[in-house]
């Protein structure tokens, strides 16, 4: 079954992300870098296999995190193309547009007056 894995890195020098892509593009049938070190993976395959394909490119120093999305509960603020493209592939996952807007938007609630003043 075919799911979203987040895989985040770290790299103490310089990000190897030009030997990383085609690593990434044989694992999954889809994926996004949203920056220079997080990647949205559209895959079937488990985060053990996903990450015993992506060690041999990395260095002892460097650091990786994968992970499936769920959208129990979330939230961000990414470019709309990134919400559109994980919503086509599991639709309703995230709120996007007019209903973040109206979430951002929304008036704080009151703020109750200081201690100790009339």
């Amino acid at each position: 079954m075919h799911r979203l894995m987040h895989i985040s890195f770290h790299f103490p020098g310089v990000p190897k992300v030009r030997d990383l892509e085609p690593v990434i593009s044989a694992i999954g049938d889809d994926w996004i870098r949203y920056s220079v070190t997080s990647w949205i993976l559209w895959t079937d395959k488990p985060a053990i296999e996903i990450y015993n394909r992506i060690r041999p490119h990395l260095d002892k120093d460097d650091q990786v995190l994968i992970i499936k999305m769920e959208m129990g509960e979330g939230f961000g603020w990414l470019s709309p193309w990134i919400w559109t493209w994980i919503n086509s592939k599991v639709p309703g996952m995230v709120t996007t547009g007019e209903d973040l807007d109206k979430l951002l938007l929304a008036p704080p609630p009151p703020t109750p007056p200081p201690w100790g003043r009339k």
